[in-house]
């Protein structure tokens, strides 16, 4: 059951001020419409500020490099769009880029970030690979994983940090073969009604003869920070051996450090997510799910953040002010709230605007309020 309401404030977005923004078409088909056929290209001719709305992308360069600027990925909804091994490093302290609604799976080269002071966001995003070497992240304030999954692979964990912050929500990370899902090193992490599982061992190649390892949840090194809430850890069985071929090691849920921590919270969660990327005459969908009886208040910016946390708040929250707060009230007895608003209308002459939120929900029985799964928001004029 859901309850559908409208939320005036959407339409009202449009009075945080906007950045002036175009909007590049990217379809490696060449299809009526499109602006680039190389997403190299595209980013390359791109001002910062500027949205990328790839509609369809079958992607088989090596790799991808972004300069230090504020830049929007949004796939279109129902196409392929694969981006092999983007990199983004030098990003200042106010700028971001965006992932979303996308495949950034690679078999040819990392999926690496390095030395940024501005967040990186993957929203609905695909990451990692059985492919070597794998995805990491170094030396960023702040990346945010949100409504998606990382796949694992064989030489090495599934998604490593290094001297980073890394803001996981609602997502699934899987590990194969002994690596684990996560690795971080002297670095922070939050998982938020999320799941690191590694997968049960398979049987070795005739040539090998010897069972794989069962996959690994979470590494923490050098003074690593785990926080968990409402999240889950588990361990894959290594494959038995069949009297012929050796048996594969049992994986862990965790392994940490002396110097590093960990904590684990049970409680109830919430999830937000909009219907992006929307067009100026379409209607924008918010659904937030969590737990009936929850009151819910809607926090909404033009950027993300790096993690604000107070003692009074089980997590960070990762959108960046100045943010308007509106109340969205009570989560209903079946526990989904819909919300309904025509979409945002484009100010200045801009092309598109992008728009970070984050749900905040009260939990009535320890009084605390709890961040809830975010999600970004981006509006596009109606003749794209």
């Amino acid at each position: 059951m859901s309850i559908l309401w409208t939320l005036p404030a959407l339409t009202c977005l449009s009075s945080l001020a906007p950045a002036q923004s175009q909007v590049h078409v990217v379809d490696s088909t060449g299809a009526p419409g499109t602006d680039f056929t190389s997403i190299d290209a595209a980013i390359a001719a791109a001002a910062s500020g500027d949205v990328l709305l790839v509609r369809q992308y079958l992607d088989r360069a090596p790799g991808h490099s972004f300069p230090a600027k504020r830049l929007t990925l949004v796939g279109e909804p129902g196409r392929v769009s694969e981006i092999r091994a983007p990199f983004v490093g030098g990003l200042g302290a106010n700028d971001f880029v965006l992932f979303q609604g996308l495949d950034l799976r690679n078999d040819v080269a990392a999926v690496s970030h390095a030395q940024n002071d501005g967040v990186l966001w993957f929203e609905r995003c695909i990451l990692g690979d059985s492919g070597n070497p794998l995805p990491t992240v170094r030396d960023c304030a702040a990346v945010v994983l949100t409504h998606g999954t990382v796949a694992g692979g064989y030489f090495g964990p599934s998604l490593g940090a290094q001297n980073s912050g890394l803001f996981v929500f609602d997502c699934a990370a899987d590990s194969i073969d002994g690596q684990f899902a996560f690795e971080a090193s002297a670095s922070t992490l939050e998982l938020f009604g999320s799941r690191l599982r590694g997968l049960d061992g398979v049987a070795g190649s005739p040539m090998l003869c010897l069972g794989t390892s069962g996959g690994s949840a979470l590494s923490l090194e050098q003074a690593s920070d785990a926080r968990l809430f409402a999240s889950d850890l588990s361990a894959g069985v290594g494959f038995p051996s069949d009297g012929l071929c050796g048996a594969g090691r049992d994986g862990v849920e965790l392994t940490a450090s002396a110097d590093s921590s960990f904590r684990s919270q049970a409680g109830s969660w919430a999830t937000l997510e909009f219907s992006s990327p929307v067009r100026t005459d379409e209607r924008v969908t918010l659904t937030l799910r969590g737990t009936p009886g929850e009151r819910a208040w809607l926090l909404f910016s033009r950027t993300p953040g790096q993690g604000f946390r107070t003692p009074q708040l089980d997590g960070s929250v990762v959108v960046g002010g100045p943010w308007k707060t509106y109340p969205l009230g009570e989560i209903p007895a079946g526990g989904t709230l819909v919300v309904n608003s025509p979409a945002p209308r484009l100010m200045g002459g801009n092309e598109a605007e992008v728009f970070f939120s984050q749900v905040l929900t009260r939990d009535p029985v320890r009084g605390r309020f709890v961040v809830s799964a975010p999600s970004a928001l981006v509006v596009l004029d109606a003749r794209f």
